[in-house]
């Protein structure tokens, strides 16, 4: 299961209100941040300035100020939209998740926490046999709005992660191209 909109309104409600406004740089791997943009010019961890600073108009809905100096900061870590993960956890209860995530020790493409509480016992005994093999990959073809193309090579079951929130009605459709 992908994240859900009310799971990303509850991190983004922990990051703004227990960890003081700072997002840890694996959760922003995870949410795919490959820049960002800020207003003063400084060190970022884990993020090299890249342009600066742009003159930046029509923010007078936001501050009280017409013009703004902006500087574009590149992710140093950024992950693919879509990447393989080498371990898993499962967990009884989405707050653990949202705090296991938050945590400045969380990487995503080492370690992925699944809440088994919205999945029956096929789809959990499924997961149980995921474990991580070097000779496997993903390939990314093309990503649009209403569809993902990707190649993948597995030996054995993996867990394949998209940066992406979950919407109802996605489906996964198999098409061998050999």
């Amino acid at each position: 299961h992908a994240a859900k909109l009310s799971s990303y309104d509850n991190m983004l409600n922990i990051i703004r209100y227990k960890k003081g406004g700072i997002y840890p740089i694996g959760l922003l791997q995870s949410l795919n941040v490959k820049y960002i943009l800020h207003s003063r010019k400084g060190d970022i961890p884990n993020f090299n300035l890249v342009e600066g600073p742009l003159k930046m108009s029509n923010f007078s809905d936001y501050i009280n100020t017409d013009d703004i100096d902006v500087y574009i900061y590149k992710n140093q870590k950024y992950l693919d939209r879509i990447f393989l993960v080498d371990s898993l956890v499962l967990v009884d209860n989405e707050e653990i998740v949202l705090h296991k995530i938050t945590s400045d020790l969380f990487n995503p493409s080492k370690i992925s926490y699944i809440d088994i509480n919205n999945l029956d016992s096929e789809q959990i005994e499924s997961i149980k046999k995921i474990e991580n093999s070097i000779n496997s990959s993903v390939e990314l073809i093309s990503w649009e709005p209403n569809k993902i193309v990707f190649e993948t090579n597995f030996d054995k079951p993996q867990l394949l992660c998209f940066s992406e929130i979950f919407y109802p009605g996605w489906s996964i459709k198999e098409k061998d191209f050999d």
